[in-house]
């Protein structure tokens, strides 16, 4: 289904919807009229109930608490007239009177007489059992707790009541009664047929019970609600609680019975209470679908000429929308409601769409021819930079070109500049060591003339030893034989002298020789010096013009890097700019596509021309 369709359906179900909703609030507010009337209705079966186990609560507890109270009287009378006539007599008409099961008296001397003619055990001591204390201590008619009885089986309780003179007890009458009357009208009550009614006392046991088995049970084992506190906060209410039992629910109401520390509690089975509210629940059921059909019924009647009379609008529309594009065609206009509202916004619509088409249709004509030319000028400048880039490109070939060579021929000076460095500092070592040469040989020339010095000094040693020799000589030829040993050794000394003179001469001669030959050296090592000084200072010269050389050198390669940078990044520009002129003739060319494109659409539109009526 096309977008349109689904637009024409969604339309069509405007009636259906505004039915919808209305028939929503219509139901709505039956549903809360009748929540609130069911809620009503269940508020006051709940009273009604409430006050039907309220009431036969204390009837039933005035009924329980007048039959305790017309035993009290019987034993009371008895005790009133116990020493007026015959004593068995008036215990056997009272036992008759009251229903009992045995009517008795006890004296406080330990007689006991019973209506039934009893004859108590020799360890009977009618003075310690529990009725005849409890009756003397409290000075007034006393109940005793409920027990079973022995004979019957029944639930059984005694009244005792004391016999007092001047102030002493002299003796208690007391009665045991069945309580099978009270039982058998307890629970005659029964509100509605599941109804349950059972009595309890003070301490929560269970005292009257349909069931046997739960007699002076506690009321506990019926449900864990009906502990003592909760049965007497029941009885102090008057209102209704809802316990489970056997899980069922019921609504318990309890009411005190009067005299007697017992109460009276009423089960009322909670659905069988409530049971007319099921009949108000169905009928306000059939009411709400009734009223709904009802109110559907008036809605379509009440819709029905609106909704046509928007099909037909529908319809106009559609053949606007579908009719091959036709905007010359126009929804009629009836009547002055919204629906002629909207039939002439749709007009004033058409007719806008009808010029914006127009200047549209014109437009794109004049974009497609812009976009030509366009298109046009940008291949001709795309063309104009390609060619521009390939120069810039040779041109950046050539100046890597030329960085490479200048920076080979920089690398080159600095070796140079090294080497040239290099040189002058071993020429500046050389001419240091030259002039270490000079004074060194300095230094033997004065050496040489101190040499001399001490040869002469040898050479006069010599010869004194020579004369000294001479003497001893002469001397020994004077000593004649004595003197011949030391004439040998004087002419051995002699001769060691002549020796010495000859050597110190010898050496003399050497000496000036090699002082000659030392002057001789010491006055080339000089020039030699001279010459290394030069060396050196125009090694110097070399060096510091092959730095300056070094220095240009490097410049001049920073700035032909720099401008092949320049050519590069003006290569990137150019590459960059010829790339966005193609892009831009793509776009003119796309431009003037989408110019055609738009002048088919528009040109789809059967259009009425300015003029045209």
């Amino acid at each position: 289904m096309s977008d349109a369709m689904k637009g024409f359906s969604m339309r069509r179900s405007i009636g259906t919807r505004i039915q919808l909703i209305c028939m929503a609030l219509v139901a709505m507010a039956l549903v809360v009229t009748g929540i609130t009337i069911y809620t009503a209705s269940r508020e006051a079966q709940l009273q009604t109930a409430q006050q039907s186990a309220s009431a036969l609560g204390k009837s039933g507890a005035d009924t329980i608490a007048q039959w305790f109270d017309g035993r009290r009287r019987i034993v009371e009378s008895v005790a009133h007239h116990l020493e007026e006539g015959d004593v068995m007599a008036g215990l056997r008409k009272a036992n008759e009177a009251g229903d009992l099961s045995v009517t008795y008296v006890a004296w406080q001397d330990g007689r006991a007489l019973f209506s039934n003619d009893w004859t108590p055990p020799a360890d009977f001591v009618a003075t310690q059992r529990p009725w005849y204390q409890q009756a003397a201590a409290a000075g007034n008619t006393i109940v005793t707790e409920p027990y079973q009885d022995a004979m019957t089986g029944g639930l059984a309780l005694a009244f005792a009541t004391p016999v007092v003179v001047n102030g002493q007890t002299m003796a208690v009458v007391a009665a045991d009664a069945v309580m099978d009357q009270v039982s058998a009208q307890t629970l005659n009550i029964r509100p509605t047929p599941s109804s349950r009614v059972f009595i309890t006392d003070g301490s929560g046991r269970i005292i009257v019970h349909a069931d046997a088995e739960r007699i002076l049970k506690p009321a506990t084992d019926l449900s864990p609600a009906l502990s003592a506190t909760a049965l007497a906060d029941m009885a102090r209410r008057d209102a209704l609680t809802d316990v489970s039992l056997n899980d069922h629910d019921y609504l318990i109401s309890a009411t005190p019975i009067p005299g007697v520390d017992w109460q009276l509690n009423i089960a009322l089975d909670r659905n069988e209470a409530l049971a007319g509210l099921a009949s108000i629940r169905n009928t306000t059921l059939v009411a709400l679908l009734i009223s709904t059909l009802v109110a559907a019924l008036v809605l379509w009647l009440a819709l029905k000429p609106v909704l046509a009379r928007l099909q037909r609008a529908r319809e106009a529309m559609e053949n606007v929308a579908c009719g091959e594009g036709d905007l010359t065609r126009r929804l009629p206009v009836e009547g002055r409601d919204e629906i002629s509202a909207i039939a002439t916004a749709f007009n004033a619509f058409a007719d806008r769409m009808n010029d914006t088409l127009i200047e549209i249709r014109d437009a794109s004509s004049q974009v497609e021819n812009a976009a030509g030319e366009i298109s046009s000028g940008g291949h001709d400048l795309s063309r104009r930079t390609e060619t521009t880039a390939a120069s810039l490109e040779q041109s950046a070939a050539a100046m890597e070109e030329l960085t490479s060579t200048v920076e080979h021929s920089a690398t080159s000076t600095k070796e140079a500049n090294g080497l040239a460095h290099e040189a002058a500092g071993m020429a500046r070592g050389g001419g240091e060591q030259m002039q270490n040469v000079v004074a060194t040989m300095a230094r033997i020339r004065e050496t040489s003339g101190r040499i001399e010095s001490i040869v002469d000094v040898i050479d006069g040693i010599a010869f004194q030893t020579n004369l000294l020799a001479l003497n001893a000589s002469v001397e020994a030829a004077r000593a004649g034989e004595q003197g011949r040993g030391f004439a040998v050794v004087a002419q051995e000394v002699r001769n060691l002298a002549n020796r010495s003179a000859q050597a110190a001469t010898d050496i003399k001669a050497l000496i000036t020789t090699s002082s000659r030959e030392t002057s001789s050296g010491a006055e080339l090592v000089d020039a030699a010096s001279q010459a290394m000084g030069d060396i050196v200072e125009r090694v110097g010269r070399v060096s510091t013009v092959i730095d300056e050389l070094s220095r240009a050198t490097s410049e001049q390669s920073t700035g032909i890097g720099q401008v092949n940078q320049a050519i590069t990044q003006l290569d990137d520009m150019t590459q960059q700019n010829a790339a966005l002129v193609e892009q831009s003739a793509a776009a003119a060319e796309s431009l003037s596509q989408q110019a055609r494109r738009l002048a088919t659409t528009v040109g789809a539109f059967r259009l009425r021309e300015h003029g045209i009526s």
